[in-house]
């Protein structure tokens, strides 16, 4: 059984290529936080014009200099996560590759539907093996069409190549939510 839903959003991110705080974020309490590059982006990025947005994010949220809070807070994240609405996952900012990204996986999203796959979502990570069976032939014949020079494949190695994918432990961050949005500078692919 889940929990009931909680209105925060997790953000999944990654450090990216620079661990320095060089960064300070203020949020509601009047505290000034030190960040890194790229959460910095994230949060700019994430920010509503006209509405407050309630993220969670582990680097402001848990005080990473109390070890005995850190840890609790490190074993509830499994519950923060299974508890979200829904977790935003921060791919990283625009660049040139960034359309073919939503058009390759726009693409890849219409062969899963097609091929009447009925879990379209990042999955459980009890049922990932099966999703990942029925997913894997639906990709091969995608793939299968394409050239490998082709823009479509351009794409998507575009996409994994993002650092979010070469940090596994935030895989199961998504996997564990009701709902996952993948936001790509401006782009959201949901």
């Amino acid at each position: 059984m889940r929990p009931r839903p909680w209105t925060a959003k997790p953000l999944s991110y990654t450090w990216g290529s620079s661990k320095e705080e060089t960064h300070r974020i203020t949020v509601d309490n009047g505290i000034a936080y030190p960040v890194a590059e790229n959460l910095h982006l994230a949060l700019h990025q994430l920010q509503h014009p006209s509405r407050q947005r309630v993220l969670w994010v582990d680097r402001i949220c848990i005080n990473q200099r109390e070890v005995r809070e850190r840890n609790y807070q490190v074993a509830q994240m499994r519950a923060i996560y299974e508890g979200a609405r829904l977790v935003i996952v921060w791919l990283g900012v625009e660049d040139r590759t960034s359309a073919v990204i939503t058009a390759s996986v726009e693409r890849l999203g219409m062969r899963i539907v097609e091929a009447g796959l009925k879990r379209v979502s990042i999955p459980m990570m009890a049922s990932k093996f099966e999703w990942a069976k029925e997913l894997l032939p639906v990709m091969q014949s995608s793939l299968g069409e394409m050239e490998v020079d082709s823009p479509w494949t351009a794409g998507m190695v575009a996409f994994l190549n993002r650092p979010w994918w070469s940090w596994i432990w935030v895989w199961q961050e998504p996997a564990m939510a009701r709902r996952a949005e993948f936001i790509c500078g401006p782009l959201i692919l949901d």
